[in-house]
């Protein structure tokens, strides 16, 4: 499972939509980016000037990264879900 997603953001209305769509064809609000992906391809319709593409950090990537809590943090969050 990758931990990084490509992502893409329309630059005219800022929609972003990731690049595995399931394979359903999907369009910003304002109409200038469609993205049509799975796992083994993408599609990309639009002018390019109008997109950008990046790759997105996915949560476990992000996590990994994160320092330990600390006791007192441990302690609230575990009164948290009593």
């Amino acid at each position: 499972m990758p931990t990084t997603e490509t992502c893409y953001k329309c630059k005219k209305c800022g929609d972003e939509m990731p690049a595995n769509t399931k394979k359903n064809l999907t369009t910003c609000k304002c109409g200038a980016l469609f993205v049509d992906g799975c796992e083994e391809y993408v599609r990309v319709i639009g002018d390019q000037e109008d997109w950008a593409q990046w790759e997105a950090a996915g949560a476990a990537d992000v996590a990994k990264h994160l320092p330990p809590l600390t006791d007192a943090e441990a302690a609230h969050y575990k009164n948290l879900k009593d």
